[in-house]
């Protein structure tokens, strides 16, 4: 049974956290009652490299209050990524797993119908939310079909906003 309180953010669901009023306060309720936010170096990486100062404050402190710091927690937490990529990975926060292709696949399909420079990261992420039986939360409808083809499960931000609030 898939347990539906356990989620992967993908960093564009930590925009939107924060561009959407009351978003911040939903969340961190919930995160500290009934859901599981978990996220990787990946996310943290790329919030951390947000070139306004202000923003990138601010979205690392959103990070923080959906994120538990206990790592690896079933309460939610920073996991490693399930795989690793040269130049993306931080070699003490991924795995190395055997050779099951799913982080190729994923990365090989988004490379087909998109062309973005962080694919690779996208694909870490999905792969990491499928190989935990995490829902993922993007707005990226490529990504969102993609993880959902290959046996994971997404769903939109403003989705996961409905449940909080029911």
């Amino acid at each position: 049974m898939k347990d539906n309180s356990r989620y992967m953010f993908d960093t564009v669901a930590f925009n939107r956290a924060l561009d959407t009023d009351g978003a911040v306060e939903l969340l961190s309720r919930s995160a500290h009652t009934h859901m599981h936010i978990f996220a990787t170096h990946v996310q943290w990486d790329e919030l951390a490299n947000t070139s306004d100062c202000d923003r990138r404050s601010k979205l690392l402190s959103t990070f923080e209050a959906f994120v538990p710091k206990e790592e690896g927690s079933n309460l939610g937490g920073k996991i490693p990524t399930e795989s690793a990529a040269w130049n993306v990975s931080d070699w003490n926060e991924a795995k190395w797993r055997p050779d099951d292709g799913l982080y190729e696949v994923i990365l090989s399909d988004l490379n087909q119908c998109r062309k973005k420079p962080n694919n690779v990261q996208d694909a870490l992420i999905a792969e990491t939310a499928i190989q935990n039986n995490l829902a993922l939360v993007t707005d990226d409808c490529n990504l969102a079909t993609i993880t959902n083809r290959h046996g994971g499960r997404a769903l939109s931000f403003e989705h996961l906003m409905q449940r909080c609030r029911s």
